[in-house]
Parts: C-alpha cells; sequence; structure tokens
C-alpha cells in the first residue's frame, strides 16, 4: 500500500514538473511590444525625434467617422505623417 501511494506522488510530481516546464517554454516564446502614441492634429510629425529602433507598433490618431466610414481630418497632413511613419517602419520593419 505505501509502495502504490510512493508510486502515486512520484507520477503527480513528475506531471506537475512536466506542466510547469511546458508552461515555462510558451511564456518565454512572447515577444515585448512597445507601442508609439502619435497625434496628427498638431502639425506634422518630426520624424527624427521618434527612434524606430525602440518601437514595435505605432498608433496614429485620429480620424473622423462619418456614415460609418473613416475620415481624415485635414488630408494633406494626414498623407504626409503616414509618408514619414512609413519611413520610419523602414529603419525597424518589426
Amino acid at each position: 500500500m505505501i509502495a502504490f501511494i510512493n508510486n502515486r506522488i512520484n507520477w503527480i510530481f513528475l506531471l506537475l514538473l512536466i506542466i510547469a516546464v511546458l508552461s515555462a517554454m510558451k511564456t518565454a516564446d512572447k515577444k515585448r511590444v512597445v507601442i508609439g502614441y502619435v497625434t496628427g492634429y498638431s502639425g506634422l510629425i518630426n520624424a527624427e525625434q521618434i527612434d524606430a529602433k525602440q518601437l514595435t507598433h505605432i498608433n496614429y490618431a485620429f480620424v473622423n467617422v462619418k456614415n460609418n466610414q473613416a475620415h481624415l481630418d485635414n488630408e494633406e497632413r494626414d498623407v504626409e505623417n503616414f509618408k514619414r511613419l512609413n519611413a520610419l517602419k523602414a529603419k525597424n520593419p518589426s
């Protein structure tokens, strides 16, 4: 009876160890995400002030919603800002 209990405890311990190792491996696979928040309403973006190597994503704000469609507030400025942000992406395409 004691041998049966010891054997069962060993199996439970082994199972818990395998679960712990597998969960640690899955956690190690996650990549760090750093998001830059950029607004266009204050004018053109100075891309030289943004270190693209430090960012994984950039959120650009804002658009207006009219009749369930997105519309740029200032199309000329926003299009130029998109060009500048795409140039940053070329420096760090991740």
